[in-house]
């Protein structure tokens, strides 16, 4: 799989794990699992178990490691949770409208 700069096209286009891109692309960079701690300011038990599938750290551990590994976290509301609070609203206005 080719990684691209941007994490979201990464996992969009290829429909795997976010952590599964990550793991490529500390793998790829050559980095220890000790000197991306240290690159990262994040401690390093932390993300040894996040990197061996056994942990499931804070979303800022996650943007300080992208942003080492080059990858870019970019938020954006997919179609389908878009979609989803207006059929909750519609539910909600039958069961208030009776029918």
């Amino acid at each position: 799989m080719l990684l691209t700069d941007n994490l979201l096209d990464d996992i969009v286009s290829s429909m795997i794990p976010m952590s599964d891109i990550i793991v490529k692309r500390f793998r790829a960079s050559g980095l220890s699992i000790n000197a991306l701690a240290r690159e990262a300011g994040v401690n390093y038990a932390a993300l040894y178990r996040f990197l061996h599938g056994q942990g499931d750290p804070q979303l800022s551990t996650v943007t300080k490691v992208c942003a080492v590994l080059g990858l870019a976290l970019t938020p954006v509301d997919s179609p389908k949770r878009a979609a989803a609070p207006a059929r909750v609203r519609a539910r909600g206005a039958r069961a208030k409208g009776g029918r």
